[in-house]
């Protein structure tokens, strides 16, 4: 007997990777759980689980892990390979131990939501989450009526809410497809369809370039594209054609915004990882040296406020002996940006010289308050005048050459300032950058009363 109509596909859509590489279903019955480079967290099996969770001083991002339950995926997917009839002892308890973790979870939500104000637990990314992890533990345990509430609840949940054209709105839209899909719900596939799509739209613009200004998010862009994609050609929704078409712009972005040793450049929340190669393009040809793959030009443009600038790709000497350097303007902070409108880091000779002050992590306080600031970042810092962080600032005008690059750049957030960059770059030399200050026009008027 099932509640469902739907077919059984497992878990056929990855919202969020799981964490079977770093756990098994022998050491979590062991209580022990491990989230990503976190603490281990250790628990008693024989208790009841989310007291001891809650419990504990957990770091934040682990409890949003948690509570998405993202994390029992990876014991549904070992289940799901084979008939009930067939499990091992070791998959019957895992499968058995991540029912009741969460049937529990849901026993203290379904009526008044023991966490309702918390953010890390519904919040729109781990509702989202938890959608998916839940539709697929039905494959498992299609006949329990608690789930397919649970399920519905989370589908009607995400139709009311949205967190905006985002990689957290996306993956709500695909999450909303997937409980669509297993609950046979056409209003809520088509709704996720709609949104995912209209999500990608604006999230890489024509040339490729994304919206969270942060570079390293491209990379997990461009798997929840896929994703997408993926999940069109599966539910047959219209319009993944164009997201495919995305691909290589996207590709293209991520080459640019790699320094010559091979990870992100670090503007916003972006960590410098490496990304995974993907060959036949231009992320092959900015990893190989510019062996192989598709050419891009070393000096890229993008009109969503990046500029991304090479000496080469290490086709004429050495990648350690290569120059890169970022200029950052366009569009107010959002999402994943900081305060770093007009300015610049500088690779050189095999290091970084000038630097942003990084990405310290999404927990809020003085430390994530500092690194987004202006004064974490090349930029000036005016005393005594108010800043407008909902300006935007421009890219003036620029020149690209065989050996050397010029950009102007103005910013007029400083209150009756206008603060101009100007910025020379020659390959494999001596760089100028060159700040100036002067006042805005304004006028005045007053009405006299007589």
């Amino acid at each position: 007997m099932t509640l469902y109509s739907a077919p059984d596909r497992g878990r056929h859509i990855l919202i969020s990777g799981g964490l079977g590489r770093v756990n098994s279903i022998s050491r979590v019955l062991g209580g022990t759980l491990v989230i990503h480079s976190y603490d281990p967290v250790l628990f008693d099996i024989n208790e009841p689980f989310w007291p001891q969770i809650e419990s504990m001083k957990l770091h934040p991002t682990v409890r949003f892990y948690l509570h998405s339950l993202n994390w029992i995926d990876f014991v549904v997917d070992r289940a799901a390979e084979l008939p009930e009839a067939e499990w091992t002892e070791e998959v019957a308890a895992g499968a058995e131990f991540v029912w009741v973790v969460a049937w529990n979870w849901w026993e203290m939500n379904h009526v008044t939501p023991e966490w309702k104000d918390d953010e890390y637990v519904w919040g729109g990314h781990a509702v989202a989450i938890r959608a998916a992890s839940l539709s697929a533990l039905s494959e498992i345990f299609p006949e329990d009526e608690w789930l397919h509430e649970a399920i519905e609840y989370h589908g009607k949940w995400l139709l009311e809410h949205f967190d905006g054209y985002w990689n957290h709105g996306l993956s709500q839209a695909l999450a909303l497809m997937v409980v669509g899909d297993r609950l046979s719900d056409e209003s809520m596939l088509d709704a996720g369809a709609d949104r995912a799509k209209a999500c990608l739209e604006v999230m890489i613009d024509e040339e490729g370039a994304i919206n969270e200004q942060a570079p390293e998010y491209a990379k997990f862009i461009g798997r929840l594209r896929q994703t997408t994609v993926e999940a069109f050609e599966l539910f047959e929704a219209p319009g993944a054609d164009l997201l495919r078409a995305k691909k290589e712009p996207l590709e293209e972005f991520i080459a640019h915004s790699l320094t010559p040793g091979g990870t992100f450049v670090e503007i916003g929340d972006s960590m410098p990882r490496r990304p995974e190669l993907t060959r036949g393009g231009a992320l092959e040809f900015a990893l190989s040296n510019g062996a192989t793959g598709t050419e891009i030009p070393r000096v890229k443009v993008y009109e969503a406020g990046y500029i991304f600038g090479r000496s080469g790709f290490g086709q004429r000497r050495p990648k350690d002996l290569e120059s890169y350097y970022t200029l950052r303007f366009g569009p107010p902070r959002q999402i994943h940006g900081h305060f770093d409108h007009l300015s610049l880091t500088y690779w050189d000779r095999g290091r970084n010289i000038i630097v942003d002050a990084g990405h310290p992590g999404y927990v809020r306080g003085p430390l994530r308050s500092y690194a987004q600031s202006r004064l974490a970042h090349n930029v000036l810092t005016v005393r005594g005048k108010e800043h407008d962080a909902e300006a935007a600032s421009r890219l003036v005008d620029h020149q690209i050459e065989e050996s050397w690059s010029a950009f102007d750049l103005e910013d007029t957030a400083w209150e009756g300032l206008r603060w101009n960059r100007s910025a020379c770059f020659v390959d494999c030399g001596p760089f100028v950058v060159s700040d100036s200050l002067e006042p805005t026009r304004t006028v005045e008027l007053s009405l006299i009363h007589i």
